[in-house]
């Protein structure tokens, strides 16, 4: 972990998709690439919500009207977070997370971790939380220890590399911005609020 981190020094825990949503900017201007990147995000969302499905036997009638009723609900989880609308790194990550449920529910538990490990690259409280559930479900079907141990050990590996990433950076002190506010009390105080408070509004 430290040999990746030292050759990793300038890597962000957002590299991933800095790369998968820069690139794009850059070769096709910002318009173009938003509505290529919600091309290519519905044909991930279709590819692994497809297999998610069928590992219950849902025909594609069913599989809409599931869709259709989250959306309706507002397509959101908790905090007022949505899956759907628009290309950024949790969106990328939860199709991922779709294909590891799918694969967990098949019984393919290394290739769920591995997937909701993928998913963390892109966004580490989603790929991170849904892949420690997908453990604790495992174990819960099986239950049995070394099986769910065994698919701890190989996420925590594949996550290494981020843990240091991510430690480096929050160890490291942001300036005060304009205002003498520092970049934390900006985005937790001002910009996404609900993500630290999220019982603390009422909903529109």
């Amino acid at each position: 972990v430290v040999v990746i981190g030292r050759r990793c020094r300038n890597i962000t825990a957002t590299q991933v998709f800095d790369y998968v949503a820069g690139y794009p900017v850059a070769w096709f201007g910002f318009d173009r690439a938003i509505f290529l990147s919600r091309i290519v995000l519905a044909l991930g969302y279709a590819a692994s919500l497809t297999y998610f499905f069928k590992s219950f036997n849902l025909s594609v009638l069913e599989g809409a009207a599931v869709l259709i009723v989250f959306h309706l609900a507002g397509e959101q989880l908790m905090g007022g977070e949505w899956l759907f609308r628009a290309p950024e790194s949790k969106t990328i990550a939860y199709v991922f997370v779709f294909l590891a449920f799918g694969l967990a529910s098949h019984g393919r538990w290394l290739a769920a971790i591995v997937a909701c490990a993928a998913a963390a690259w892109f966004h580490f409280l989603v790929g991170g939380f849904w892949g420690l559930v997908i453990v604790a479900v495992h174990y819960l079907t099986v239950r049995e220890r070394i099986p769910p141990l065994k698919g701890l050990a190989a996420f925590l590996l594949l996550l290494s590399p981020l843990f240091y990433i991510i430690a480096r950076e929050q160890s490291s002190t942001a300036g005060p911005g304009p205002g003498g506010l520092t970049v934390n009390q900006i985005y937790s105080g001002f910009r996404v609020v609900h993500h630290v408070a999220p019982f603390s509004l009422t909903p529109p």
